[in-house]
């Protein structure tokens, strides 16, 4: 059988759609799992599909109640709020829900504020999925580390993470067997070379181009400045709104380099201690 492969430029409406289907494939076959039900209804209200969105906001109620879940109380009673007057018999559940959160407030204000700062976080979200269904369907994971990959993607913790939620950090926290295999496919699929950032040293006029909080979170990080071309650091070479980001932030011609996420976030930590350095702090 002739397999489909994604295609290497997707436009961003494009990734949106596919991190939708492979999201929904994804749950046909797993137990619902709130955090993969509140991206896709995330994924499905950016891209306005309300009926859609109707749907996962009806099917995260089914999966929160007192001993699981409850955390999301608060922001499935949000989604369901909106649907209320299309969703038939809906009262009962928004008082179930609001009753849940007023009962579990401790917990759900230790929640809260990362729920708030999701589409932060998860900026890249769709990027990286897509990135994930190519890996897999490229035999790159197998069934069990792409179900690890998904879920980790999808998760909504308590806290904001250090580094930037992308599917390369995962494989390697994970370790799993797939990183170094995977990150040969990537480089050699896009045609991107990988570098160390270890044989760089990194200076001021490369790293201020991108703000701490860009690199922290959107995973792109210029490491040096030649000829008055920027070379940035990345870990999903097919996140072309990302390409774009750098380049307009940069306001210069870009040259793109893929790296593996352990030297990405160790390079992370040099330009912050970097800065707390020139603040005085230590």
């Amino acid at each position: 059988m002739l397999e489909v492969r994604t295609p290497r430029k997707l436009s961003h409406a494009g990734e949106m759609d596919l991190a939708i289907s492979a999201l929904e494939a994804f749950l046909d076959e797993e137990v619902a799992h709130p955090g993969i039900l509140l991206t896709l209804i995330d994924l499905t209200a950016a891209i306005g599909s309300q009926d859609k969105c109707k749907d996962f906001t009806q099917r995260l109620t089914t999966v929160i109640d007192a001993t699981e879940n409850v955390e999301f109380a608060p922001i499935s009673h949000c989604f369901l709020r909106i649907f209320e007057e299309e969703i038939p018999g809906s009262l009962p559940e928004l008082q179930r829900l609001e009753k849940l959160s007023s009962e579990n407030e401790d917990l759900i204000n230790r929640s809260t504020l990362h729920f708030e700062e999701r589409k932060i976080y998860k900026y890249d979200l769709a990027s990286e999925l897509v990135l994930a269904q190519r890996l897999f369907k490229s035999r790159m994971l197998s069934d069990d580390d792409y179900k690890t990959v998904i879920y980790d993607l999808c998760n909504y913790s308590s806290f904001m993470g250090e580094s930037p939620s992308t599917v390369v950090h995962i494989l390697n926290d994970r370790g799993l067997s797939s990183y170094e295999k995977c990150m040969e496919f990537i480089s050699e699929d896009s045609s991107l070379p990988t570098v160390s950032l270890k044989c760089f040293e990194l200076h001021k006029e490369a790293f201020s181009l991108l703000h701490m909080e860009f690199m922290k979170y959107r995973a792109a990080l210029v490491f040096d400045v030649m000829e008055g071309e920027a070379l940035v650091a990345i870990l999903n070479p097919y996140n072309t709104r990302l390409k774009s980001d750098v380049s307009m932030l940069t306001n210069t011609r870009c040259h793109f380099y893929l790296v593996k996420a352990e030297d990405y976030d160790l390079a992370v930590d040099s330009v912050r201690r970097a800065y707390l350095k020139e603040s005085g702090v230590f």
